[in-house]
């Protein structure tokens, strides 16, 4: 088991990335999403603007 930690544009990409990392490791890893976190209200993103990666 390794410890991965995963920085991806949305919370449908961590869940890829984590099953497609785990069919080649062969192996249940533990995961880390570091980017993007939620709101408190569970969203992800920045609606109506610019996201955190284009305004770098």
């Amino acid at each position: 088991m390794k410890n991965i930690g995963i920085v991806c544009e949305g919370p449908t990409d961590y869940i890829v990335l984590r099953e497609i990392i785990d069919k080649i490791t062969g192996e249940d890893n533990y995961y880390r999403q570091l980017q993007p976190e939620p709101d408190l209200t569970g969203r992800y993103g920045n609606e109506g603007g610019l996201s955190g990666y284009a305004s770098l």
